[in-house]
């Protein structure tokens, strides 16, 4: 299976570093040609995955957004509840990457129903008092059944979506990840007292259900893209040779950090904020819930400062240099600020995560659509996805063992370096492609 998987893998980055070195910018006349839709039709499509994915943050989050209270009344160190979410990561990530790899050859739209039904079952049985090493392997499941719905439904407006509307395509898609997380922290501080917190899960379960029931309305109206297309896309992934391109695998690699470093410094804050607000100022459990769900409010504009920064630097190795330069600046800023008061660290919280969230933007719903032509949008939003939800386990359980230690400033020490070898990597890439200055990424 391993083996399988390897060779797929190689031919995909083979083809997208064979077509990465064929000009900066994307050929538009195939994309127009691909859509075999309505304007209507295709808004109504890009919502409806919009919608579907942002139940999927219900119930990926529901664990996360009530981990203090786990601790609390099941009586395991921030270690054990930590473990929960990095197995999560660690299985969302391994299968966002198998499903970018097969999920142009498997039926999307029965696919993703069957990934929603198992997400809202899951739920429904945490609801219920299960011991608590049970969440291990139950939230392993859970992301294995969610690992299908985004390069799936990225492949879906890939085909169905013309060009010029793709930018907010992106912009959509990478909303719904904010507001389904501000939802899923919302709904955990109207329930945060021990005896009511699993409630979430039953609201989580119950609006994928509904999702489900849209999805399947919707898929009525779907319609399969080009024939020819897609023949043509697998034709040239079975004959373009390995190491077509050194530049091109280097701008893979690259994407591939970078992801993996922004979601784990942004998803870091996001699981942990709770704890360091309750054990730094004494905050209680439902303001401290509360804060986390305020949060995720403020990485709407995530997208924004991801669009403004690509605009402007015309570049995502550039973008990159600019982001998490600012993600470094302000997490070494926040050492010192630290101790002050719980609102300074609260804005300093919500600037990192903003700087590192429009990081994960531009890699994880920009890049996927706007290399679409250099690469299956499906593999390419399936594997760098999957990066940053590795990254997000990694520091998962990092950050719980720095919790158990009460050392807070250490977290804030690690968020610098890693910033820090990202923007190291830039001129390194610079330096590479010196030897071919009109391929640039």
């Amino acid at each position: 299976m391993i083996t399988i998987l390897y060779n797929v893998f190689i031919i995909k980055a083979s083809v997208f570093a064979k077509n990465f070195t064929d000009g900066d910018k994307m050929e538009n006349t195939n994309r127009s040609s691909r859509s075999l839709h309505s304007k209507s039709y295709q808004w109504f499509l890009v919502f409806l995955c919009f919608f579907i994915y942002f139940s999927a943050q219900l119930g990926r989050y529901s664990y996360t957004s009530n981990i203090n209270l786990f601790e609390k009344t099941k009586g395991v160190t921030y270690t054990e509840a930590g473990l929960v979410s990095t197995l999560y990561f660690l299985t969302y990530g391994a299968g966002q990457i198998i499903n970018g790899l097969f999920c142009k050859r498997y039926n999307k739209r029965a696919m993703c129903l069957i990934s929603l039904a198992l997400s809202s079952v899951i739920n429904l049985v945490v609801f219920f008092d299960v011991p608590f090493n049970s969440l291990y392997v139950l939230w392993m499941l859970n992301a294995a059944a969610q690992s299908i719905l985004y390069p799936s439904l990225m492949l879906s407006i890939s085909e169905n979506v013309e060009w010029e509307y793709l930018p907010a395509a992106s912009i959509i898609m990478s909303c719904a990840t904010t507001i389904g997380t501000f939802g899923s922290y919302g709904i955990s501080a109207l329930f945060s007292k021990p005896e009511n917190f699993k409630y979430s899960f039953v609201i989580s379960a119950a609006t994928m259900v509904f999702a489900g029931i849209a999805w399947v309305a919707g898929s009525l109206k779907m319609r399969k893209t080009s024939v020819a297309t897609v023949e043509s896309t697998i034709k040239t992934e079975k004959t373009e040779p390995l190491g077509a391109s050194k530049l091109g695998v280097i701008a893979l690699g690259e994407l591939a950090f970078f992801a993996f470093v922004s979601y784990a410094i942004g998803g870091g804050i996001g699981t942990w904020t709770p704890t360091i607000m309750l054990n730094l100022f004494g905050l209680g459990e439902g303001f401290s819930a509360f804060l986390a769900a305020f949060l995720p409010f403020f990485s709407i504009f995530n997208s924004v400062l991801s669009e403004l920064v690509y605009e402007w630097c015309k570049s995502f190795n550039k973008s990159s240099l600019v982001l998490f330069g600012g993600t470094a600046v302000l997490s070494v800023a926040t050492i010192f600020l630290i101790n002050t008061h719980w609102a300074i660290l609260f804005i300093m919280l919500i600037l990192i995560r903003l700087f590192s969230g429009a990081a994960t933007n531009l890699y994880t719903s920009k890049a996927p659509l706007y290399l679409a032509d250099r690469a299956n949008a499906g593999f390419l939003s399936g594997f760098l996805n999957g990066l940053c939800y590795l990254g997000n386990a990694v520091s998962s359980f990092a950050l719980g063992l720095i919790a158990d230690g009460q050392n807070w400033t250490l977290i804030f020490v690690v968020f610098a370096v890693g910033s820090f070898i990202a923007v190291l990597c830039y001129p390194i890439y610079v330096a590479v492609v010196k030897k071919n200055p009109k391929r640039t990424l």
